[in-house]
């Protein structure tokens, strides 16, 4: 079982290459208005956009929170 989680871990992390495609979008939403992008840090570690917005889809989304 722990194996399992792990691996379902794994998944939602995303590849470098993966996390590095995701965060263009908001890259370039920034750059489009003369905004810097700065990479979102958690406790002074760099947040993987990417699995956190994974692990929110897999609970519902948005609207299963309100």
């Amino acid at each position: 079982m722990e194996n399992q989680d792990q691996m379902e871990m794994d998944d939602l992390s995303g590849t470098p290459e993966e996390q590095a495609s995701f965060l263009q979008e908001p890259e370039s939403f920034f750059n489009e208005r003369g905004k810097h992008f700065k990479h979102p840090k958690f406790y002074g570690e760099p947040l993987n956009c990417l699995k956190l917005w994974r692990a929110v889809i897999d609970l519902g989304g948005y609207e299963m929170r309100r």
